[in-house]
């Protein structure tokens, strides 16, 4: 589990605050691994309100190792990611990576 905070303020003296909160469960055994992860983060800049919003992330890797004693090993994985931001201003954000 992780979290991060960042508070400060910009040049014309508002603040800006940056919040992030997440967690990983990662899996591993003598030739599969596995993680399935989640984050969930928010921005406020009172210096620019359109950027305000959230943003949720979740993450998922899939491995295989094969090997035949010292001759030859394979392995494969697979890695893929769903994000979507939603901004205060309703502007929304989705993306899938694989």
């Amino acid at each position: 589990m992780n979290q991060s905070l960042s508070q400060g303020r910009n040049a014309d003296g508002l603040s800006n605050r940056q919040q992030s909160l997440g967690s990983t469960l990662n899996y591993n055994a003598a030739s599969w691994n596995g993680a399935l992860g989640y984050t969930r983060s928010s921005l406020r800049n009172a210096s620019a309100n359109d950027s305000n919003g959230h943003t949720k992330a979740w993450t998922l890797a899939l491995g295989k190792q094969w090997q035949q004693d010292q001759d030859w090993s394979l392995g494969l994985n697979f890695n893929g990611n769903h994000q979507q931001q939603q901004m205060d201003n309703s502007k929304n954000l989705r993306s899938h990576i694989l």
